[in-house]
């Protein structure tokens, strides 16, 4: 017998945008964009050991309503990115 080949739920394969989803009422939108978490250029991890490297992942309207270097640091969204976070810090 021949085996059906459906459609791959991609569920588990995208990046959620995490500002929509710790709003009220939450909602879950897909991620456009990769941006920075920190706020500035050379901003630290919380245990300052290090710059903070991380990045979340965010829808369009959102990254309209974040600061200029976010906006100016975004990245099409890499799942396999090294850093990504899937929740608000």
């Amino acid at each position: 017998m021949k085996k059906d080949k459906s459609k791959i739920r991609l569920l588990g394969k995208q990046a959620w945008c995490v500002i929509c989803i710790d709003k009220n009422p939450k909602t879950i939108k897909k991620a456009d964009f990769l941006i920075p978490v920190r706020i500035g250029h050379y901003d630290r991890l919380p245990d300052d050991s290090d710059i903070d490297n991380r990045v979340m992942g965010v829808c369009e309207e959102c990254l309209k309503h974040r600061n200029e270097f976010q906006k100016n640091n975004h990245s099409p969204v890499n799942l396999d990115h090294k850093h990504l976070v899937y929740k608000n810090i």
